[in-house]
């Protein structure tokens, strides 16, 4: 089965699998589909994500992934709650120095003190960032939240994680 850049399986692209079995094939899609409309005098950047064949937003609109994602810390530092990007995005800063060309958002992590009151410090830090103006959409049952300005088109995926016993404790993105 072809493996998308960076890792993970197409064959949720079912039936599409069958056609692009490797990764090369996956490639060569991705080259000729933003060939044809670069030629037609079309915005290419279309990229394959877990989510299918799509333009890449976050690749388009990345100062503006950015801003938010500081906002969103600087936010959360104002209320003396340790945040930092994680995940892809992560990955993506350290070997990459850019954002991983198939990600399609961007992850950043709050530190919460008490993996037992998890849930009250999710709905403190969910009521700090609507206190600032962001739109929270929760995403129970999951713990994580996805946070936007108002009007915007660009989100951050919020994720918890907590210290206890000399232990950092992730939230599985997943």
């Amino acid at each position: 089965a072809a493996v998308l850049r960076g890792g993970g399986s197409i064959s949720h692209l079912a039936p599409a699998w069958r056609i692009l079995s490797s990764s090369e094939a996956l490639l060569e899609s991705e080259r000729h589909v933003n060939g044809f409309l670069h030629a037609a005098g079309v915005e290419a950047g279309y990229i394959y994500t877990r989510h299918g064949l799509r333009r890449s937003k976050l690749l388009s609109k990345a100062d503006d992934y950015i801003g938010l994602a500081r906002s969103v810390i600087d936010v959360l530092a104002g209320d003396g709650v340790e945040s930092f990007i994680s995940y892809g995005t992560l990955l993506g800063a350290v070997r990459d120095k850019a954002f991983i060309a198939h990600d399609d958002d961007m992850d950043v992590v709050y530190v919460g003190n008490d993996v037992q009151g998890g849930l009250d410090e999710r709905q403190r830090v969910i009521e700090s960032l609507a206190r600032a103006g962001f739109v929270i959409e929760s995403k129970l049952p999951l713990l994580n939240v996805e946070v936007s300005e108002r009007g915007g088109d660009v989100s951050v995926d919020l994720f918890p994680s907590w210290r206890g016993e000399g232990t950092r404790y992730m939230f599985k993105q997943g």
